[in-house]
């Protein structure tokens, strides 16, 4: 039997979906993908199978990012520095995990130019474009890539739900984070129970969006709960609903 990644309760298969589950406890849900999610996110999960192929002229016929890219995912980003603006009043340093094209690092370096941030990101066609930009970008896996320093932000803008293991994922953030851990992940419905409903796939039927984990916000306290020096400051609806936000503080 598979035991939850949030409260160590048994997972039971989810309907009929095979390779999905559901807390038998917490309601939270994952998806088992049987592939290689590092091969997946390093490349397919951006540019590859159908159902995660982006709009085509966000990428030229070398791969590289255009301008579309960036503009298609400006308004959650300025979104996102509003989301926190009172946790990066004292801070200097930051790393966003999962960058993409860094269009997230790029907006908020506009509004806060004192920051230092550094990136994190599996596909080497974006992590050019991070580049470009100028920032030091790690293109290694998380959990494979050895930092030499630590950072007064972490942050995982809907990257701890493409991870099978959340919680290693989160516990070596925590131990690179001297302030704060800063996150998103998304949620099947908004947490007030409106708006549109995402539905959960079998992933290894070609239907895999990348996400091993579906949180709720009961499951995402749990796995919170489970981590050393690590406390919830604020939790609240995302900026991409349905989502939920959450600011950790590192103790």
């Amino acid at each position: 039997m598979i035991k939850c990644h949030c409260c160590s309760a048994d997972y039971v298969p989810h309907g009929i979906l095979e390779s999905v589950y559901r807390c038998s406890s917490c309601a939270h849900n994952f998806i088992d993908y049987k592939g290689d999610d590092t091969l997946f996110h390093s490349g397919e999960h951006r540019r590859g199978a159908a159902p995660m192929r982006r709009v085509s002229d966000e990428f030229d016929s070398q791969g590289r990012v255009t301008e579309k890219f960036h503009k298609a995912r400006k308004r959650i980003c300025v979104s996102r520095v509003g989301y926190i603006e009172e946790y990066i009043t004292t801070v200097q340093t930051c790393l966003d995990v999962g960058a993409g094209a860094g269009t997230f690092a790029h907006r908020l370096e506009r509004s806060h130019p004192e920051l230092d941030i550094e990136c994190l990101e599996l596909d080497p066609m974006i992590v050019e474009e991070c580049q470009r930009l100028g920032f030091h970008t790690y293109n290694k896996s998380f959990f494979e890539n050895k930092f030499d320093k630590t950072y007064d932000v972490v942050f995982l803008w809907h990257v701890l739900e493409h991870v099978k293991d959340a919680h290693a994922f989160l516990s070596k953030a925590v131990t690179l984070a001297d302030k704060y851990v800063i996150l998103e992940v998304p949620l099947l419905q908004a947490m007030n129970g409106t708006g549109r409903i995402r539905s959960l796939k079998a992933p290894n039927i070609g239907n895999y969006d990348g996400h091993a984990h579906y949180f709720n916000k009961q499951s995402f306290i749990k796995l919170v709960e489970k981590i050393d020096h690590l406390e919830i400051i604020e939790i609240r609806e995302g900026t991409q609903t349905p989502a939920l936000f959450s600011a950790l503080s590192v103790k």
